[in-house]
This record gives C-alpha cells, structure tokens and sequence, in this order.
C-alpha cells in the first residue's frame, strides 16, 4: 500500500540523517581531539625529559594527528558497514543486498583476521627490535651532535669523525635489526621470499663495486685527516679549497672558482699536497 511504502522510505530516509548526524558527531568530536593531540605533542616535543620526544619522528610536525586521521577514517568505515543492514532492512529489493555483500566481504577478511591473529605475536617481536633500534640511534645522533659542537670531548677523538662513525654505526645497526626481523617477517621461510632475497643481493653486490671502493676510502680519509674542509690541496692536477668530503665523493672548489667533484677512490688512488698549515 502506499502507506507501507511512505513508511519504509521515511523510515530509509531517517536512517540516512542518523548516519549523516553520526559521521558530522564524529568528525566534530575529532576536530576537539586533534586540537589536543596538537598541543600534547608540541609539548612533547619542547620538554628534553621526556622520553617520547627521542620516540617521534622529527620529520613531522604532526605525527599524532597523521595516527589520529587513520582511526578516524578506519572507524568511519566500520561504522558504515555496521550501518549497512539498517539503512537497507526497510526497502524489499535492497535487503538481499547487503547479505550478498556481506557474502562477498566475509571470507577475505576472515582470511585476513586469521592470518593477523598467527602473525600478532611476531609484530611484537618486530616492534621491540625496532624501538631499540629506534631509541639507540637517537642517543648515538644526540650525543654526535654534543661532539659537533664540543660540548663533549672525547680524548684522540677529533670532532669531524663524529658524523661519519655515527653514519658507519647506524648502518651496523640497521643490519643487525635487519637480521632479527628476518625471521618474523610473512612468509620468509618461502621459497619465493628466498629467491627474491638471493637475486636483490647478487644484483646490489654486482651494481655496488664501485661505490664500496668510494665508501671505503672515504671511510679512510676520514680517519687518516689528510686534508678537512677549508684546506687548500692538490689531487692529482687538481688544485683547490675542500668545500665537503662524505662517504662517497669530495668536493673542492678550485682557483678558476670551479666546483669538482672528486671520487674518493681516486684521491687514495693519487698523491695529495696539503698547502695548508692546519693540515
């Protein structure tokens, strides 16, 4: 009858408005919050006590409201699947809509649920290995920038070897965490995840000769100090003032105010002149 029918869409409508007035709730619920996450972490940040400001990225401005935007948006979305069956339950063709969805959602997310669950206890173990991780390498930054400035002195330990041996020991400690996790990734017992291991291995060995040569003499200039930034040198027929020296490369400016670029590999591989006193 057309009373049935004005009652059931006015009844589909009205749940319309609910979730309409529960998604505006929430939203307006979470502009409060996000004002509040907001001011926790700047202050966070500002206290030098505080251990979660050695835990946050630096990066951002704004982690807690990035963590904030993801829950809201992940409970929109259960909100809306719960909200499915009543906005759908009072018209007569919409009702085997939602069972057909709900078919067609139930398995892959069983398949997911269950494969969370067997993984849980190996994202625990992840998580621990990387927050040390995490938390070691910030002390070792903290306290390389206290050797930067000269705040803390270190006996036969010059200054500019605080930058390159913090470099050195975050890629010995990224391996190590590398190593432990291993294990507790998906599937690393498989055959697949192996070959795929083996074959990005051989190609960065391969791919890699040269820049290691680079890496290891660099690493050797550095603690050898034949020459540091504001030296005048000649490398090879090269002369000129050390504007930056990494890993990699070093980089000097010459008389004729030209910028070269200079593997490091070739400077061991050459003989140097240091015209400067300090050197």
């Amino acid at each position: 009858t057309v009373k049935y029918w004005l009652t059931h869409i006015g009844f589909t409508l009205l749940a319309i408005l609910g979730l309409i007035l529960i998604f505006f709730l929430i939203n307006k619920v979470y502009r409060w919050v996000n004002k509040r996450l907001s001011s926790y972490e700047r202050t966070i940040k500002r206290k030098r006590k505080s251990i979660l400001r050695y835990l946050l990225p630096q990066d951002t401005k704004h982690a807690f409201l990035l963590l904030s935007k993801v829950v809201r948006i992940a409970l929109l979305i259960l909100i809306l699947i719960l909200y499915l069956p009543l906005l759908f339950n009072f018209l007569p063709w919409t009702e085997g809509l939602v069972e057909q969805f709900y078919g067609y959602l139930a398995k892959p997310l069983k398949d997911v649920l269950h494969g969370l669950l067997k993984f849980l206890p190996n994202v625990f173990y992840i998580f621990v290995i990387i927050l040390i991780t995490r938390y070691v390498i910030r002390a070792l930054s903290f306290i390389t920038s206290e050797v930067e400035e000269e705040k803390y002195n270190i006996k036969g330990f010059h200054k500019d070897w605080a930058r390159p041996t913090f470099n050195i020991i975050k890629i010995i400690l990224y391996a190590f965490a590398l190593v432990f996790v291993f294990p507790y990734l998906p599937g690393s017992d498989s055959p697949a995840f192996k070959g795929v291991s083996i074959f990005l291995g051989v190609l960065f060995s391969l791919g890699s000769t040269s820049a290691i040569a680079n890496i290891v003499a660099g690493i050797v200039i550095t603690y050898m100090r034949p020459f540091v930034v504001g030296d005048r040198v000649k490398i090879g027929d090269s002369v000129g003032d050390i504007m930056e020296k990494n890993l990699l490369v070093t980089r000097m400016k010459t008389i004729k105010n030209e910028d070269i670029t200079i593997p490091n590999a070739t400077i061991i591989n050459n003989h140097l002149w240091n015209y400067s006193k300090y050197a």
